[in-house]
């Protein structure tokens, strides 16, 4: 669970107002840095929920 939230924080944190990443438009690399970074905590957000509703399903 401990993992969710942080990855959930730092998806949150990528993001600014208007659904836009929070860098400027003229640094590139930062750019990528940042669609890296939220691309990766949106993923390990989603397996984990995967693998808690697969739990779920399991003792249900």
């Amino acid at each position: 669970m401990k993992d969710v939230v942080i990855a959930a924080g730092i998806t949150l944190r990528a993001m600014a107002k208007d659904g836009k990443f929070a860098v400027k438009s003229n640094e590139e690399k930062s750019a990528n840095t940042v669609n890296g970074v939220a691309a990766n905590a949106v993923g390990k957000t989603l397996s984990i929920l995967i693998i808690a509703i697969r739990n779920t399903i399991d003792t249900g």
